[in-house]
């Protein structure tokens, strides 16, 4: 590597650090204030945020020409141009997979959909998404350049006048990966079309963002941006405003469109044709045949969509036809499989989609006009259910075998390396194939059921939330075997690689004895000698002796038959490919490379094997990726509502307990497409916040409140004889020292532990019940010590006396009896003090007074720590009384009345600084009696009520302020100075400072 590159790199890391590093500190700067102490800078993130990660996908650095260099040039070049557009392709698949599709999806979501947005807020949202808009261009205009050259190779390769090698051998190909990667390009559009239609908020944030642009072009000197700028955005924007309106997919078979002249010419092209209708057909075959079979690979109901969108381009050049054939397939894959999910769990329905892209002459066709959308997707909701009531008990003994297996350590004496490697393997794509099973299931019923509004039986909810903490259990166990299997991996591959290779072994010995037979004809005793040369250097040697042996043989000899030749350098770029790493471009090149082999028919050799065991190469190559996406449950943030019923059957039975951090784990999916789509901070949380308060509701509340229960039916028990009955025969007996003993829940944004929860709470309870009520004080300790001795919670002690002094009023019982005191009691706010009513004073000869000292008084008996008790009190106490005030002001006839007055101060001239009181009077007599039964007062009569109430209780909190400083100013006397402070002499003095 250069040093240019080299300091490229470097300048990456730094900045990737230094971003991960202001993440952090932003994490740690935003933790909320908790009440019971959960937040710490312990706190963890999910794995995939971790700075530091193990990707272990094979990489090549080398391009397909310098890969793909053979002695025949011919067959060199085509597999070259056919390998650099499907890899081309692909990479832009992935590219829009991984960029583009969740963050379209996700474009202007809100967390409310009432929520309304501020005037430019729309066009601030599109300007920030402009560098998305702008990235979905250049996708789409890649990919159209380069499917555009890949149809022209296409019509070249199947012209009936091409005679030249290697294409005179091609006219009856099927190159089934040039097709399929061809439709993989057209899913793109398809995709991009399908979600625009599901999000509107797109076309209206960017007609805004038109308007904009226009308005600003009429004076960009003003917003310090060039006239040249502003031309080139408008043209963009314009641009993907034209492909929107008209679609991506439909756009492509316009007159004006690129592919307009090509297009014109496949037409007539029959023999290329003829193998896309092939293609298409035996590609829905044969997935038809795995779906909903333990066969089915994740990536197979995706690949539908591939098909699809071939039949859709089919379609659009031969518009009068429809073979058959493939409208019984395509109705069958329909009637199987109606409803298909791609990221994030977006639902297309496969009717819904052919209706909006096909012409509408195949639209008009019996078969479909016959098939009915809701109908084919309710019997496939049916079909789910029967599935999934028929394989659930045997998908959930086989994924508990598959767990106990993978974790047992399978290196043994008498294991062989290929024996334990060929267990790693077999294990990845069997726990692959149990999740992606799982996860289909889950997402089917969850969305289908809420689409049609069904609801879900609560045994079938109880298994699908089973299902979804095995997901959990999956990746958690793919975590923990991350090392062995990273480990293993290359030699995996070369295991699987060396397991391709025998079935193309054998394939090169007949092609190179007949070589040999045909150059040494004349000669037949020198041909049996170079016949043991033969055998002999094939049996010797490793792959690169083999492949500089066979390499000699090409260039002898013109008699040779051409398509021998063609067939052994097909093999030979074959063999030199599994030679890597099993990258995915090696990959795609044997692929290309089979598939004109298979189409020059010479070679006798098991295609469909083949094919399958690079399928798996694939898989466990990229396993990483693969299995986040196949236990990703990020689609249950659009089915959230399932919190409140999963979370109670987690608490109400114990032995599902240790569900609980599986189940979080598996909603905190959500927050990775939250984040990925680049939502809005509030958006973000707000689903955190229901996640919090969905765990507080359903455990965190009811698991306090049942262990305060238990702990009071238990002192009372004991003290009370026949107070409770209890029969643990009948009741059960239920132990909720489990749930203490829980690890803490480690969530995205926050660590949440429940034993300091239920500490915390315990803690508050018996202190705000000690303090309101001392004379039970024996109680709460008493239920203290039992908690700690059953349930091992550590709490703190109470501190507070058995009764209170008798030095007047005390802050207690005004906090019990407070809607008393705020009626009863008039509040001097100079001299903070409060005086009580003499209509209240109950016969008594003396009035009661409350001040400072008498607050002082109470604090310096019970402890400061009743302040907090008793603010608590008044702020329920003030919530009550503002809502009171609240219902007053709404009287239609009262608000008319202050309307009637307002108006006139401010149009009256007259009374600048002084309200008339005959206008006071009429007011009053207007306003006249409120209808109530219970007190005869007027309107005004209740607000002044009411605002005196609030009044008093905030001089209250006040006085409570003040009396717990003069507290705190008294004892300080008796606190001990520093002897530094004491005697500030000596080395101070020294110094200067004295």
């Amino acid at each position: 590597m250069g040093t240019v590159e080299l300091e490229e790199q470097q300048e990456k890391l730094r900045r990737f650090v230094d971003s991960w590093r202001d993440k952090s500190f932003d994490i740690l700067n935003g933790l909320d204030d908790d009440g019971y102490g959960t937040s710490s800078i312990l706190d963890v993130q999910c794995s995939e945020l971790d700075p530091i990660h193990v990707c272990v996908e094979p990489m090549e650095y080398a391009s397909i020409p310098r890969l793909v260099e053979a002695d025949n040039v011919g067959v060199a070049k085509l597999v070259t141009v056919l390998s650099y557009n499907c890899f081309e392709i692909s990479k832009l698949c992935r590219q829009a997979s991984t960029n583009i599709y969740l963050k379209l999806l996700m474009f202007g979501h809100r967390s409310s959909s009432q929520e309304m947005l501020l005037e430019g807020e729309s066009q601030k949202a599109f300007g920030h998404s402009l560098s998305l808009f702008m990235e979905v261009s250049d996708i789409t205009c890649r990919a159209i350049e380069v499917m555009g050259n890949l149809l022209q190779q296409l019509d070249s390769i199947y012209l009936q006048e091409q005679n030249h090698r290697p294409y005179q051998f091609l006219k009856n190909a099927t190159l089934q990966t040039t097709f399929s990667t061809f439709g993989d390009g057209l899913t793109i559009f398809l995709v991009l079309d399908e979600i625009l239609q599901k999000n509107s908020h797109i076309r209206s944030h960017m007609s805004l963002f038109m308007r904009m642009i226009a308005k600003v072009k009429l004076d960009p000197n003003s917003f310090d941006i060039s006239l040249e700028d502003l031309d080139y955005l408008d043209q963009v924007v314009n641009q993907l405003e034209k492909s929107f309106h008209d679609g991506f997919l439909k756009r492509l078979f316009k007159e004006d469109s690129l592919w307009h002249g090509t297009l014109q010419k496949i037409k007539s092209n029959r023999k290329f044709l003829d193998a896309l209708s092939s293609c298409t057909y035996e590609g829905l075959s044969d997935i038809s045949h795995h779906l909903d079979t333990w066969k089915e690979y994740p990536c197979d109901r995706k690949n539908m969509l591939r098909y699809v969108a071939l039949f859709v381009f089919r379609s659009y050049l031969l518009v009068e036809t429809v073979e058959k054939r493939m409208g019984k397939v395509i109705i069958e894959v329909i009637c199987m499989a109606p409803v298909i999910y791609v990221e994030g769990g977006i639902r297309f329905v496969l009717l819904d989609l052919l209706n909006n892209q096909l012409p509408q002459s195949v639209i008009s066709w019996p078969l479909f006009r016959q098939t009915s959308r809701d109908t084919d997707v309710r019997n496939y909701v049916e079909h789910v259910d029967f599935i999934f009531g028929r394989d659930w008990q045997t998908m959930r003994d086989a994924l508990a075998g598959w767990v106990a297996s993978f974790h047992a350590y399978p290196m043994t004496v008498f294991s062989s390396i290929e024996g334990i490697l060929r267990t790693y393997f077999r294990q990845t794509i069997q726990g692959i194939l149990l999740a992606h099973r799982l996860q289909t299931i889950a997402m089917s019923l969850l969305d289908l059921h809420a689409y049609f509004e069904v609801p879900i039986k609560r045994e079938k909810a109880k298994s699908l939330c089973h299902i979804l903490v095995l997901l959990k259990v999956v990746e958690n166990t793919f975590c923990k075997k991350i090392p062995d299997i990273v480990r293993s991996l290359p030699h995996i591959i070369h295991l699987v690689q060396a397991d391709i290779e025998h079935f193309l072994l054998p394939v090169k010995v007949p092609i190179i004895v007949f070589m040999f037979y045909s150059f040494y004809r004349p000669t037949r005793f020198i041909f049996f000698d170079m016949q043991d040369e033969l055998h002999s250097e094939i049996a010797k040697g490793g792959h690169s002796s083999k492949s500089s042996f066979l390499s000699s043989m090409i260039g002898r000899g013109k008699d040779i038959d051409i398509r021998i030749t063609d067939s052994l350098s097909l093999v030979l770029i074959a063999l030199k490919m599994l030679q890597g790493g099993g990258n995915i471009k090696r990959l795609c090149i044997v692929n290309v490379a089979l598939d004109i082999l298979q189409s020059i028919g010479h070679v006798d050799m098991n295609y469909p094997r083949v094919r399958k065991l690079i399928s798996k190469l694939h898989m466990v190559s990229d396993f990483q990726r693969v299995v986040g996406e196949v236990t990703n449950c990020s689609f249950l943030y659009w089915r959230k509502e399932m919190m409140g019923t999963w979370l109670p059957m987690v608490y109400t039975d114990v032995n599902k307990i240790s569900w609980l951090r599986f189940l979080l784990e598996a909603f905190c999916d959500g927050l990775r497409l939250l984040k990925f789509g680049n939502v809005g901070r509030l958006t973000l949380r707000s689903f955190e916040g229901e996640i919090k308060d969905a765990l507080n509701n359903e455990i965190m509340v009811p698991l306090c409140r049942d262990i305060e229960t238990d702990l009071r039916l238990h002192v009372h028990s004991t003290h009370i004889k026949g107070s409770v009955h209890v029969n643990p025969t009948k009741t059960g007996v239920r132990n909720l020292s489990w749930y203490l003993r829980l690890e803490p829940l480690r969530l995205p944004f926050k660590l949440i532990h429940i034993k300091s929860h239920v500490e915390a709470y315990l803690d508050s309870t018996f202190y705000n019940h000690t303090a309101m009520s001392p004379y039970n004080w024996k109680t709460y300790t008493e239920m203290k010590h039992l908690a700690e001795l059953k349930y091992g919670v550590v709490l703190d002690g109470i501190h507070l006396p058995e009764r209170s002094l008798d030095l007047g009023l005390d802050v207690l019982d005004i906090m019990r009896n407070l809607h008393q005191f705020a009626e009863s009691y008039m509040y001097n706010i100079n001299a903070q003090v409060f005086i009580e009513r003499v209509s209240s004073d109950q016969g008594r000869k003396t009035i009661r007074i409350i001040s400072v000292d008498h607050v002082a008084s109470s604090v310096a008996t019970h402890g400061l720590g009743i302040i907090d008790t008793v603010m608590h009190s008044i702020n329920y106490f003030l919530e009550e009384k503002i809502a009171s005030l609240s219902e007053v002001f709404q009287d239609d006839h009262f608000r008319s009345q202050l309307l009637k007055e307002y108006k006139f101060w401010k149009n009256d001239k007259g009374y600048l600084d002084k309200y008339p009181f005959s206008r006071a009077e009429e007011l009053n007599e207007a306003t006249g009696k409120k209808d109530v039964e219970v007190e005869e007062l007027s309107i005004l009569e209740q607000v002044c009520s009411l605002l005196t109430e609030i009044g008093n209780v905030v001089g209250f909190a006040k006085i409570l302020q003040t009396g717990s400083l003069r507290h705190a100013c008294t004892i300080s006397q008796f606190i001990q100075k520093p002897q530094i402070f004491s005697e500030p002499h000596g080395k101070f003095s020294a110094l200067g400072f004295y």
